[in-house]
């Protein structure tokens, strides 16, 4: 009676064989439950059915069944393999871990519970554990592509990037075809800013398999580096009709569409990946940059409000809401906004300066000075913000402080014709009227139709009592400008000075 069962048994288990290899699974899974039906405690009955389990993706039936085969046969190294692999896809990575040791320690050669112990370990971020297993797997079969496809990806892990790069191609050596090896040592290669290779590497991985939209959409961004958004955007385009749920691709294409000056575009392709990944922060970010070049505001106020509640550290962000706050003239708002920022990052150096102009514009002139001194502290080469600097002392009646401060933007910066307007101002105000005269005419060389230059070159000379030449000042002024009311107002006094004089002689 029991070699009839056997019999039984092994017949149902060539047939499930056979649908199996036929991927007829559903009918392989009924033959294997037949020959268990026939010898329950046939070993090869429950392994084959956990096998044909695992291929209709019921991982946990499949687990129950590999269990019982371990049950029956407790050396049977496959089924520990194969009931690690099945722990993996449910993500019980420590589990799965023990179940490859154990495999190992039945079978210490078998290649594939080497390999997956590597990627289990990569799992729970046990890199030099994974390297091992990985150097174990070579040490058996040193022509296994996928045992250095593996090490490459744990060494790329742990950014040491050159011997990444030798083992992918290793394994390309062995298996020129290896898509997902050319895929990765690009991936790798661009993080080594080597944006030309990688392209050759993506360009590769194309040829092996030209349906991956992951490598599509690598290539797109490779292309954006080197500059070559038109490409990238087509790239990117491959990527989404290959899948249209690629929210890298979406977002990738928004930000090629964006340096091609294409905003309208790249809004409506942010808008699309963050309907895929709502909380994707940095296509929040560039979704708002988007709204702040087509100079809507108040959306771009929302979209970086929305990147802050994903990460309310992002200083970019804070910073980006605080200049968008500061174009809708909400300035205290926007000092809180540069004020997190600064919280966040207090090394940037525009948003000090940017603290400062919000603080400028509320009238609140000594904390302004406060912020741009902060910003020299970190980069004393900025011209504008020593500008700015000098509008907050004037406005505070420091102005031998402000011509200094005027001073310094020029020396950095000579061609900056409002530095030379507001040190003609400054020096006005401090009587220095020869000085005021030199600062105008040195402006006037860079742009002989600035009105305000002329309009205080001539109140200056006015002060020297050089009303001809303050006349011919004004004049200048209201050919540029003919509606300048202190222009006519000052040229009717000039013109009056001069016939007094012509009286008295």
């Amino acid at each position: 009676m029991e070699e009839s069962e056997n019999i039984c048994a092994e017949d149902w288990i060539s047939e499930g064989d056979a649908l199996n290899n036929n991927e007829q699974y559903e009918e392989a899974g009924e033959a294997y439950n037949m020959a268990i039906a026939c010898d329950p405690d046939n070993a090869t009955a429950w392994y084959n059915k956990g096998n044909t389990l695992l291929s209709l993706d019921r991982y946990e039936e499949a687990l129950t069944a590999f269990d019982r085969a371990i049950a029956l046969a407790s050396e049977f190294a496959s089924a520990w393999y194969n009931k690690g692999y099945v722990l993996g896809k449910l993500q019980r990575y420590e589990e799965a871990l023990a179940a490859s040791c154990q495999a190992i320690a039945i079978e210490p050669r078998k290649i594939s519970a080497w390999q997956y112990k590597g990627y289990v370990l990569e799992e729970l971020h046990r890199y030099e554990e994974a390297l091992e297993a990985y150097d174990q797997e070579i040490a058996i079969d040193s022509d296994s592509s996928s045992a250095w496809y593996g090490k490459g990806n744990i060494l790329d892990r742990l950014g040491r990037y050159e011997e990444a790069l030798v083992a992918y191609t290793h394994a390309l050596d062995l298996d020129p075809d290896y898509a997902a090896a050319w895929y990765n040592k690009g991936c790798t290669l661009e993080k080594q800013q080597l944006y030309e290779e990688a392209l050759a590497s993506y360009d590769e991985a194309i040829r092996c398999d030209h349906g991956d939209a992951s490598v599509w959409t690598s290539r797109g961004y490779a292309l954006e580096e080197l500059g070559r958004y038109e490409e990238a955007c087509a790239a990117h385009t491959r990527a989404i009709l290959l899948d249209p749920n690629n929210a890298s691709a979406w977002y990738g294409k928004g930000n090629a569409l964006s340096e091609m000056e294409q905003c309208g575009e790249a809004l409506a392709a942010y808008t699309r990946a963050l309907e895929i990944d709502p909380e994707d922060a940095s296509a929040w970010y560039n979704k708002g940059c988007a709204f702040d070049e087509l100079h809507r505001y108040d959306e771009a106020l929302g979209a970086y409000t929305r990147v802050l509640e994903i990460d309310p550290e992002d200083a970019s962000a804070w910073y980006n809401k605080g200049c968008a706050l500061d174009e809708l003239q909400r300035y205290d708002e926007a000092v809180q906004a540069y004020s997190q920022s600064l919280e966040h990052n207090q090394d940037d150096t525009s948003a000090w300066d940017s603290l400062g102009v919000a603080l400028l514009n509320l009238e609140q002139y000594e904390e302004a000075v406060g912020a741009f001194d902060l910003a020299l502290e970190l980069d004393p080469a900025l011209a504008p913000v020593w500008y700015q600097k000098g509008c907050a002392l004037d406005e505070l009646h420091r102005y031998e402080e402000a011509v200094n401060a005027y001073c310094r933007s020029l020396e950095l910066s000579s061609s900056d014709t409002d530095s030379w307007l507001h040190l003609g101002m400054a020096l006005y105000n401090l009587e220095r009227y020869d000085e005021v005269i030199d600062a105008c005419d040195l402006s006037l060389a860079l742009d002989p139709d600035d009105a305000p230059v002329w309009n205080i070159r001539g109140d200056a000379l006015m002060c020297l009592e050089w009303y001809e030449e303050a006349l011919l000042s004004y004049n200048r002024v209201l050919a540029i400008d003919p509606d300048h009311a202190h222009a006519w107002y000052n040229k009717g006094v000039a013109l009056n000075k001069l016939r007094q004089c012509s009286c008295c002689h």
